[in-house]
């Protein structure tokens, strides 16, 4: 996917202003293999309906800034293994930098095993 600003070139901008459907399915297409979904049709057929609620929430300031450092970081990794090992090859490390990435949007302690850390999701519920 580039670098950011590579990706803010070639996807972002034309997809969010231009409405360009063919960068929007070749985006599709490339991050389509680390994406799973499967539907309850396909795993379970006696589960219950689901139920949701939807809450919007903000990381707190020390979340975000320890998220966009950890998105710096891994990007420079990913980056460096596609380079040195191609694209279908990285998969790993694409997968291991989302879930990280992840961890630390829920709560930083997932990472970091310290006590000072605070989560805006943790603090909405």
């Amino acid at each position: 996917l580039g670098s950011r600003k590579s990706f803010r070139e070639e996807f972002v901008i034309p997809i969010e202003k231009e409405e360009d459907e063919f960068k929007k399915s070749l985006l599709k297409k490339l991050i389509e293999p680390f994406i799973l979904r499967r539907k309850k049709e396909e795993v379970a057929k006696d589960l219950p309906e689901i139920t949701e609620q939807i809450v919007y929430c903000e990381m707190t300031d020390m979340q975000a800034d320890m998220y966009e450092k950890e998105k710096n970081d891994i990007r420079s990794v990913i980056l460096d293994n596609i380079s040195e090992q191609g694209f279908e090859r990285s998969a790993i490390s694409i997968l291991s930098g989302l879930t990280r990435l992840r961890q630390v949007a829920n709560h930083p302690a997932m990472i970091y095993a310290r006590e000072d850390m605070d989560s805006g999701k943790f603090e909405e519920i």
